[in-house]
């Protein structure tokens, strides 16, 4: 049985995190003027550095799983706590994307049942 639509759904959530880690990682260099224009506090910045390295890690290793049908429930699991983790670490801001993405990864490949192969003997 094929998890292709898990697979695509986690790994659009691992390039998701990625470009938000990348934004933290820009925000973190800017002066304390700028990041105060643009609203953003020093701690959000390192929460969301923080929640994105989870979130490549996590999705990363789930991706891993889900790889030829090796774990899809240990991979969904996996999907549904770095959906949370990252959410709830970024102070539930900013971390939409990824942490839907990995959610509907998670529940579908908790969900899917494996298919049962089937003959007819007559």
């Amino acid at each position: 049985m094929n998890r292709k639509v898990e697979t695509v759904l986690s790994m659009i959530g691992v390039v998701s995190s990625v470009l938000l880690l990348f934004l933290g990682g820009v925000l973190a260099f800017l002066n304390e003027n700028q990041i105060q224009m643009l609203g953003v506090t020093g701690d959000t910045t390192t929460l969301l550095t923080i929640a994105s390295i989870i979130g490549i890690v996590l999705g990363t290793i789930a991706i891993m799983f889900l790889r030829e049908n090796k774990m899809p429930k240990i991979a969904g699991g996996l999907l549904i706590i770095a959906a949370m983790l990252v959410f709830i670490i970024s102070k539930m801001n900013g971390f939409l994307f990824p942490a839907s993405f990995f959610l509907i990864a998670g529940i579908f490949s908790l969900v899917k049942r494996p298919t049962k192969n089937v003959t007819f003997v007559s």
